[in-house]
């Protein structure tokens, strides 16, 4: 305690352990759950939290032992108390029983007496006080009858008494029970917050590193091209090398781009609440908005694929936010691209039944393994097929987002090698964003 308050958390610690070793060997719960609880209360001043939890753990682990413990006591202590008072309740029921048969010899005897007494006082007295003497011990065996009547009635109050006071007894036992399993149950609720807390951290932890990695991996090839290009242009006569010299500039600008499209996504995914939070639901053609951005992939000289288009409907409206909408179609419709180098064809279908909008898009490129498709919507996840395609793992992730706070729901096919077909349904009725998304 000494060092604790002076602040030299690491002596505190050396004392500590040797104290909790040498509680260990003595048996003494009680030493060794303070000592812990110190220990993670040090642990956690010098920011060893993987130790303080360590020691929070073992300080609970021992706390309960100690409870437990205690509970058995205490209960063991209410049993005897219970079943002493019950012996001391039957003990007097027996009394009373005794007391009860007792009386009955007493009046059975008194009244022989008193036959018997009446019987030689009919012989000496005669006839003469035989009517009187009779009249007057009638009298007298009618009183006794009472007075034993109102024994009964004392017995049967006493007995009543004592069932009653056992009753209450037995239901301050009962209260006493549930209260102490409420504090057991809190105690637990309370740990379970603690170790909750600590994943919670943990999990955020580890989602800052796969950022980072993430972005310092994606961003050295394309700077790494930038850097190499830039040097290329310093030989090259833009008169005389024109063809080389554009070369060299159109890989910068597809760096730049891929650095551009890396910040977008990482821009998209931080901002989505806000997206939420400022969308805008309006009526849209999407047949016709849907054409625009696939006329938009195919002016693009360097995606040599051909788009198929198929509609039940010349026109179809849904309600939705235009800018959600479109960062669903762009990755989806940039990922059936990057990743079919097979069969350059992509099959885009969209149909109306009733009130649902039904959305397909379909490649025929290197498809997602069984084992991925669980985790493909998972933030950073890339298929493991993915190979040297370059990628964020993080346009699945907001396609997901966006469909969900529209109201839609999306779902993947995929073979190996044989393609991949995203589907993905909206209400067409006129709606707001999902209140309960998270």
């Amino acid at each position: 305690d000494s060092y604790m308050r002076l602040g030299n958390y690491k002596m505190a610690i050396i004392y500590l352990d040797s104290g909790v070793t040498l509680a260990k060997e003595s048996g003494k719960e009680i030493y060794i759950a303070s000592g812990y609880k110190k220990l993670a209360e040090c642990y956690e001043k010098i920011n060893e939290l993987s130790n303080a939890y360590i020691a929070l753990k073992n300080f609970l682990k021992y706390k309960e032992i100690i409870e437990k413990e205690q509970k058995t006591r205490d209960f063991a202590i209410l049993d005897s108390k219970y079943i002493k008072e019950k012996n001391e309740v039957e003990y007097k029921q027996r009394m009373l029983k005794e007391q009860q048969t007792k009386l009955y010899l007493s009046t059975f005897f008194a009244i022989l007496f008193i036959i018997i007494a009446v019987l030689a006082t009919m012989l000496f007295i005669r006839k003469r006080k035989a009517h009187k003497e009779l009249q007057q011990k009638q009298s007298e065996l009618n009183h006794t009858m009472e007075m034993l009547h109102e024994s009964q009635e004392e017995l049967i109050t006493l007995n009543r008494e004592l069932e009653q006071r056992v009753e209450e007894r037995t239901d301050d036992l009962r209260a006493e029970i549930n209260r102490r399993k409420i504090a057991e149950e809190n105690l637990i609720q309370t740990r379970d917050n603690i170790l909750s807390a600590y994943q919670r951290e943990k999990e955020l932890n580890q989602l800052k590193g796969d950022l980072i990695n993430m972005i310092s991996h994606e961003y050295r090839t394309p700077l790494a091209v930038i850097a190499s290009s830039a040097d290329l242009l310093k030989f090259f006569d833009k008169n005389r090398d024109e063809e080389k010299y554009n070369r060299q500039l159109e890989k910068i600008n597809q760096a730049i781009s891929r650095m551009t499209s890396l910040i977008d996504n990482v821009l998209t995914f931080e901002n989505i609440k806000n997206i939420q939070e400022n969308s805008n639901f309006v009526e849209i053609d999407f047949v016709n908005y849907l054409k625009e951005i696939v006329d938009e992939f195919s002016l693009q000289q360097k995606y040599q694929f051909d788009f198929v288009f198929n509609s039940n409907k010349e026109k179809i409206n849904i309600f939705a936010d235009e800018k959600m909408l479109w960062h669903i179609c762009i990755n989806l419709i940039s990922n059936a691209i990057k990743y079919s180098s097979f069969k350059k064809e992509i099959i885009i279908t969209i149909n109306e039944f009733n009130t649902i909008v039904t959305l397909s898009i379909k490649d025929f490129g290197i498809g997602i393994p069984e084992n991925d498709l669980k985790h493909i919507f998972d933030p950073f996840y890339r298929a493991t097929n993915s190979g040297f395609i370059h990628g964020t793992g993080f346009g699945l992730t907001i396609v997901k987002n966006f469909v969900e706070l529209m109201n839609g729901e999306i779902s993947i096919r995929s073979s190996v090698n044989q393609g991949t077909e995203v589907l993905i349904s909206f209400k067409k009725n006129k709606q707001i964003p999902n209140q309960n998304y998270n």
